[in-house]
């Protein structure tokens, strides 16, 4: 019987790892959908895009078909009115995550965005931050105002909205100066500016419910005793002069 050389087995060992590397270099990036949906509901995608994915401002995602990578590649860069997540933000990993949960849903039999029709009196600034769909994080930007104000700020700049917009703090997106203009800010800040300084607790300074009276009283006092005086003074001298003759 022939024996087995010593270098036999290690040799073998070396084909075997050999031949699974492609197998493992090629297979896909770990996922976890339990995380995925954890992921989703912490970092707020679900305001744009629906609890369950059914699309809201943003489009539907539930039962996708596109790949993790298309995922982290409108996340990065997005196209559109969507803004960009950086790194910081969220992880290529999490985007996978969240590329399985969604996988895993049902996508809807149909799908109406969420419009914002403007009213009449709508200042521009309060119609942008709809149509740009800030509302979908800030509401009505009261709590956003009161944050504000506990973080020892009482007002609201352009150079404010136009620096959280391009280099946002916290979990905030990047929107482009092209998503939102300098002109588009400035009309934003005109309208937030208020809302923070009264959760400062400036005085409202509500419209009047009807137009002054002309002159008010003091002033219409003060005309009443000047006629009553030139009277008074006409008809002295008219006595005097007569008293004269």
């Amino acid at each position: 019987m022939r024996k087995v050389q010593w270098y036999a087995l290690p040799v073998a060992a070396l084909l075997l790892l050999l031949a699974m590397f492609p197998l493992v270099a090629g297979a896909e990036p770990p996922q976890d959908a339990a995380n995925g949906q954890k992921v989703w509901d912490t970092k707020l995608c679900k305001n744009c895009h629906g609890p369950q994915g059914e699309g809201k401002y943003g489009l539907p995602l539930a039962g996708t078909q596109k790949t993790a990578a298309d995922f982290i590649t409108q996340v990065r860069t997005p196209r559109q009115n969507m803004p960009a997540f950086d790194a910081s933000r969220i992880s290529d990993q999490e985007i996978t995550d969240i590329h399985d949960y969604m996988a895993t849903l049902t996508a809807p039999a149909s799908f109406t965005p969420v419009r914002y029709t403007p009213a009449a009196d709508d200042p521009p600034g309060k119609v942008l931050f709809n149509q740009k769909r800030c509302v979908a994080c800030h509401g009505d930007f009261s709590q956003t105002a009161a944050g504000i104000v506990k973080s020892g700020r009482t007002t609201l700049t352009q150079a404010d909205v136009e620096k959280q917009l391009h280099t946002p703090r916290q979990f905030m997106p990047r929107f482009s100066d092209t998503q939102v203009t300098a002109a588009d800010a400035a009309a934003i800040t005109a309208y937030l500016a208020p809302i923070v300084a009264q959760a400062a607790g400036a005085p409202a300074q509500p419209a009047p419910t009807q137009l002054p009276t002309t002159g008010g009283v003091l002033p219409m006092l003060f005309m009443s005793l000047a006629a009553l005086a030139g009277f008074v003074s006409v008809a002295a001298g008219l006595l005097l002069r007569r008293l004269r003759r």
